[in-house]
């Protein structure tokens, strides 16, 4: 069953976009709320979350409140797109966590089949994740330690000395 037949659930398709804040990171949308006999949103393929970030603090969030008995889900279908705009030439360090959604029970969908692009739609490198904590959605930027930089040049050395050596 493809996500615009699901009966109680809003979906935003056909390359929608869903930004809950300004171009500047100051301003938010308090709150997204959902009807009575809404069960979640889904985002599509190519549809995109559009989340600014301004600093280590602070992020656009999607916070959703429900007017029903339980908490809303939250669904990337593949190839659904979740871009990253970094305000004011903010660069993140290592291991940075943004808190990208609250007001969600669960979250569902292969999160590794998210799209991650940057401002121009260009795909952002593999330092960045996506990943589900209690229902919310977070996005990690996590640049590897110095040891394992150096794990991986003493591995590559090895597997070039062995090479040669046959």
């Amino acid at each position: 069953m493809k996500a615009t037949d699901t009966p109680g659930y809003i979906t935003v398709h056909e390359g929608g976009i869903i930004a809950p804040g300004d171009a500047t990171g100051q301003f938010q949308a308090s709150e997204f709320t959902l009807g009575p006999n809404v069960l979640g949103v889904i985002f599509e393929e190519d549809d995109i979350f559009a989340i600014d970030l301004a600093s280590a603090t602070v992020s656009d969030i999607l916070a959703v409140g429900a007017n029903n008995t339980s908490a809303p889900t939250l669904m990337f279908e593949d190839g659904a797109i979740v871009r990253v705009n970094l305000l004011g030439g903010y660069a993140p360090t290592a291991d940075n966590d943004w808190l990208l959604t609250t007001g969600f029970a669960t979250i569902s969908g292969d999160l590794d089949n998210v799209l991650l692009q940057g401002d121009g739609g260009s795909a952002l490198s593999d330092e960045w994740s996506l990943f589900n904590l209690n229902g919310n959605l977070l996005l990690n930027y996590a640049i590897p330690e110095p040891s394992t930089w150096a794990l991986l040049v003493i591995g590559a050395a090895l597997t070039l000395t062995l090479r040669r050596r046959r």
